[in-house]
């Protein structure tokens, strides 16, 4: 069943395009809000994203790159569907990325047309990938976002990243992380520059990463990494 994601920013909807998809066959969900649908990118596979937009402008043509410029996320059909959209403002989301602008009131058999065409045409050129995930390469010094971002660590980074990464799922000790990681004397190292460390990574991942973060603290122990990561 194709999957279909709908970004409609009404709240009181009088023509409900996942709705009217769901009855087509389609398995089709709908958000309000970009940053759900994101989340949901990551989330769960969806093959066509539907952007059902009151009113056209440049935000418009920012979410559609947006989405495009995602890792993973370059071949997923993008329809706009639109109030008031000028041949102009098509042409710029058309070579933003989005495959088909429609104005509205739009007809479901025509919106379930260009949905069956896009599916086709993803599944005949990719290949299936693999779910999103992070990504520590540890002789480059790079950690990887799931949405592809490539982060630069420093060596201190390497080695708590090193560690996280052996005791996936398990919490590891501070002073392992400072003795067996850093090489250094847990009874003379001072902890506060390991918060730091930990501290200036999260936050690293988080300004390129806002959708999760992975490092948690455990308190009275140390520090784990909670999502699915490969490494080399």
């Amino acid at each position: 069943m194709i999957e279909v994601l709908v970004l409609d920013y009404k709240v009181v909807q009088a023509f409900n395009i996942a709705r009217n998809l769901r009855s087509h066959g389609f398995d089709a969900i709908s958000v309000n809000d970009f940053m759900q649908l994101l989340l949901q990118l990551f989330n769960r596979h969806i093959d066509v994203v539907v952007l059902d937009l009151e009113f056209s402008g440049l935000e418009d043509v920012l979410a559609v790159k947006q989405i495009r410029s995602l890792k993973n996320l370059q071949a997923i059909g993008i329809i706009i569907v639109t109030s008031n959209c000028e041949l102009s403002h098509r042409l710029e989301l058309i070579a933003s990325g989005a495959d088909v602008c429609l104005s509205k009131p739009v007809d479901v058999l025509e919106l379930s047309a260009y949905i069956n065409n896009i599916y086709r045409r993803i599944n005949f050129r990719e290949s299936p990938i693999s779910p999103s995930q992070w990504h520590f390469d540890r002789s480059e010094w790079r950690l990887v976002t799931p949405s592809g971002t490539s982060l630069a660590l420093s060596h201190l980074e390497v080695s708590l990243m090193d560690m996280l990464v052996k005791s996936l799922g398990k919490p590891v000790k501070r002073r392992d992380i400072i003795a067996l990681g850093f090489g250094l004397n847990p009874l003379s190292y001072d902890s506060r520059r390991l918060d730091s460390i930990v501290s200036r990574l999260r936050r690293k991942m988080h300004n390129a990463y806002p959708l999760s973060q992975p490092i948690k603290v455990v308190h009275s122990v140390g520090y784990i990494f909670t999502e699915a990561i490969r490494s080399n």
